[in-house]
């Protein structure tokens, strides 16, 4: 059942008060072998290939996802330049989603910063999210702040114009992919209240809501499956089930009375991944580790 935002004054509040979300606490700290690989001073760049629904037909779509450990300032929720007592490690994910719509193109890049020490864990801390195409752009921002998520979103819609609004859920779609990857056994199953990815929103053009989804794992050979089912929407994200829990692919389904709406279906598969120093490769003897990795996405 879902649970709509109420517009006040540009103030959407959602419609459920903190007693009807589930507090999850995690069951283990991030997993043993996590600092060997996510301490090691490099970033793993991971290529996957897909289709990405938009205006009723599934488009040809690319996604890279850079995942890094950083320091994050806790007062001012950014990448923390010095050490001062005020940060703490996080997870940075940040997720670029390109693909065509006709004659024009999507750019969509989402961040999600999640703090690593599960003995302090509350909430991804902070999400940000741009989509870009050729009528103009959006941007929302969230930020943890007493318990709650507090979003600005900008936008070139009239009817979205710009606001700030608040929302409590268990658990944020975006905050998935760094979870996965600090430990999967983390995540909450059973009911789960979920807010929908941020870029979700915006394709959607409505109000913030959250929906309450039933979240279950299902494992095969060497592969886990995180299911997030209601009925309204099926995500899903399969990981191999070992460190560094790398994630092989995803899935975003609308459902109808129970039927998946196959041109509301978008599904990306992993192509390549590479643990690199991306940010002192920027000269152009490095455009070689581009075609390394088979990223396509500004082909002439």
């Amino acid at each position: 059942m879902r649970t709509f935002v109420i517009f006040l004054s540009l103030l959407f509040l959602v419609g459920c008060n903190s007693n009807s979300l589930r507090v999850y606490q995690p069951q283990t700290q991030a997993s043993p072998g996590f600092p060997k690989f996510w301490y090691q001073g490099k970033a793993e760049l991971a290529y996957y290939e897909g289709k990405q629904s938009r205006y009723g037909y599934q488009r040809d779509a690319r996604a890279i996802l850079i995942t890094v450990s950083e320091p994050f300032d806790s007062r001012v929720q950014v990448k923390s330049d010095a050490e001062d007592g005020n940060d703490y490690p996080v997870l940075k994910c940040n997720l670029v989603n390109r693909f065509n719509t006709g004659v024009y193109d999507y750019s969509v890049m989402t961040s999600s910063f999640t703090p690593i020490n599960t003995e302090q864990r509350f909430p991804v801390a902070k999400i940000t999210s741009s989509v870009q195409d050729w009528c103009g752009q959006t941007f929302t921002q969230a930020n943890r702040s007493s318990g709650k998520m507090d979003l600005s979103l900008f936008s070139y819609f009239e009817k979205e114009q710009q606001g700030r609004f608040f929302i409590e859920a268990d658990l944020f779609w975006d905050e998935v992919f760094a979870l996965l990857r600090m430990n999967p056994d983390i995540l909450p199953t059973g009911d789960v209240t979920l807010a929908l990815g941020l870029d979700q929103y915006r394709y959607l053009h409505r109000g913030f809501f959250t929906e309450t989804v039933f979240a279950e794992w299902i494992r095969k050979d060497k592969e886990a499956t995180y299911s997030l089912k209601s009925e309204n929407f099926h995500f899903t994200w399969r990981i191999e089930d070992k460190a560094p829990y790398p994630i092989l692919g995803w899935s975003i389904d609308y459902l109808q009375d129970g039927k998946v709406l196959e041109n509301r279906s978008s599904a990306f598969e992993l192509q390549s991944a590479k643990w690199l120093e991306y940010w002192n490769k920027n000269s152009p003897e490095f455009e070689e580790l581009r075609i390394q990795m088979g990223l396509r996405f500004f082909e002439n």
